[in-house]
């Protein structure tokens, strides 16, 4: 670790020191953790005699060793209104700083004055979203013919873009053989429709496919795929969850057991993330979040 990190981490503590329940502070061996008295002192742990709230300004986490009080770095430092410089803090160059390497195929647009074959992946897109022409137009969603083993398959293709504008991911779906589906590689570092999510927003929605996550996004709710019904610690869109403190909806299939939900909510608020299930099978005859209708009752719920 550089100095000047080492210099910035210390003038972190030193003013977050001067908003909890004492000035005192004390640095341990790791040069980007310091130990204060916790805030939780006078309600929680009266008799507290040492400082025990750690806060490792790199790994971006905090935790009190006597009650219940942890999260993330960003988090106390944004709780007490303290600003950083995000270039000096290790965990913002971990989330920045990916590739992106994935190169969009020539595709047609499939809104105004096309071909024939691509006002008919204009009318699936329709059907299956029940979208408007300018929501089509912004996901920029277009016809590909693609080629398979020597044989070509005409499909939809909807494009991805991160942060930087830059594409990070396409997603193909056959208009015949709608079980046709082709994905990019290395999913794990890819946040599908990352340009789209405001990540200050603290309220994200989890889904197994791109079908389901333009769904919601017809309805204004901010999500992002899985590309699956498991969610790997090791992937970007978990990064991001820590990192900017995000509480988490998990909105899966009906066909999900139970268990594994459950397993992956254990697993999110073991990390101190807030997630909560949305199961409204029971209610309303749909089967994954592709056909959800138009319901106030669902949609107010998933915003929050």
């Amino acid at each position: 670790m550089e100095q000047n990190n080492k210099d910035y981490y210390r003038h972190l503590a030193y003013q977050l020191a001067q908003k909890l329940y004492r000035h005192e502070f004390y640095k341990t061996k790791d040069a980007a953790e310091f130990q204060f008295w916790c805030p939780n002192t006078l309600t929680k742990h009266v008799k507290q005699h040492k400082p025990k709230l750690s806060v490792n300004f790199k790994k971006n986490t905090f935790n009190c060793w006597v009650c219940d009080y942890s999260g993330t770095a960003r988090k106390i430092l944004h709780d007490h209104q303290i600003s950083f410089d995000a270039s000096k803090m290790d965990w913002e160059k971990q989330v920045i700083n990916y590739d992106t390497n994935v190169e969009l195929p020539p595709y047609d647009q499939i809104v105004g004055d096309v071909g024939e074959i691509h006002k008919i992946a204009y009318a699936y897109v329709k059907s299956r979203l029940n979208c408007t022409d300018k929501f089509i137009k912004e996901f920029e969603i277009g016809y590909y013919n693609y080629l398979d083993n020597g044989n070509v398959t005409a499909t939809v293709l909807v494009p991805s873009y991160n942060k930087m504008l830059k594409p990070n991911f396409y997603f193909l779906h056959g208009i015949f053989n709608k079980s046709f589906k082709k994905n990019s590689d290395k999913k794990l570092g890819v946040v599908m429709f990352e340009s789209k999510i405001d990540f200050n927003n603290k309220n994200l929605v989890l889904v197994e496919g791109p079908f389901d996550s333009l769904k919601l996004w017809t309805y204004g709710i901010q999500n992002t795929p899985l590309f699956g019904s498991s969610l790997s610690e090791d992937s970007l869109i978990y990064n991001y969850i820590k990192t900017y403190n995000i509480n988490v909806t998990l909105f899966l299939d009906k066909d999900v057991s139970f268990s594994k939900i459950n397993g992956m909510l254990e697993k999110l608020t073991s990390d101190n993330i807030v997630a909560k299930a949305f199961y409204p099978y029971n209610n309303f005859s749909f089967t994954d979040p592709a056909e959800m209708p138009a319901s106030d009752v669902l949609i107010n719920a998933l915003k929050g």
